[in-house]
């Protein structure tokens, strides 16, 4: 297995990245980005990658604008500028020649599924994993991340209706391969959103599992069996 830095920007902004890639390179090799969640960084994800990468996959990850070491200031980030930052790393990882070009697919953790929903309706993305997924009020998308309180996302999220949400509504249009992942004893993430996510989507191959007993940061044995889900699911689909 091999791993380098790469890195790539967006608005003049440099977003630093890993590429992880088999000893062997071959051509037409799945491959899968991961988008954190927001105020994380990409160190989070480098087990689960090289994981994949042992089982022949190509992985990227890297850190959003204002988050470990890409450049930009985090308050001053906003959704529509993580949007923005998924939509390249996305690309930057299709434009490897190495990739097959319909076998690609998205890895998102909280903030980080929100987005992979967003992009799975702008992009050709053959399967998508969604940890935890949290939901976001249209009306932020061009809100600074510092001008949006926790008790704002909280309530947003208890909402009993999610009609016309951006995300939710790219769920409906998602006919491919979707894992949904519920951590039992998540603290953050309602379980109606997280439902919300994998009852909407027409996947032609959807799964939805739990997580016993996790909280919404995932450590140790939690950690390791959301590893196995996912690199499992996209052993299957890709």
């Amino acid at each position: 297995m091999n791993r380098k830095d790469i890195s790539f920007f967006v608005n003049n902004q440099k977003i630093v990245g890993m590429l992880f890639y088999p000893e062997e390179t071959d051509s037409n090799l799945p491959g899968v980005v991961f988008y954190h969640g927001r105020g994380s960084r990409q160190e989070r994800y480098f087990e689960r990658a090289e994981s994949l990468c042992k089982k022949g996959f190509i992985a990227l990850t890297f850190s959003f604008r204002g988050c470990g070491e890409s450049e930009g200031e985090y308050s001053k980030q906003t959704n529509a500028d993580a949007t923005d930052d998924a939509l390249t790393a996305f690309d930057f990882l299709l434009a490897q020649k190495q990739v097959h070009k319909e076998r690609i697919g998205i890895c998102g953790f909280s903030f980080g599924s929100y987005l992979a929903a967003v992009v799975s309706s702008k992009r050709t993305v053959n399967s998508l994993v969604l940890g935890a997924p949290v939901i976001h009020n249209n009306e932020w998308d061009n809100l600074a991340y510092g001008k949006i309180s926790t008790e704002e996302i909280k309530s947003f999220m208890n909402k009993e209706n999610f009609e016309n949400n951006t995300a939710i509504e790219a769920m409906k249009q998602y006919k491919r391969n979707l894992l949904v992942i519920e951590h039992e004893k998540d603290e953050v993430i309602p379980e109606t959103v997280v439902k919300a996510f994998y009852e909407n989507a027409p996947a032609q191959n959807k799964k939805f599992a739990i997580i016993k007993n996790a909280p919404h940061k995932l450590k140790g044995e939690y950690y390791e069996e959301a590893t196995r889900l996912t690199v499992d699911w996209f052993l299957q689909t890709l």
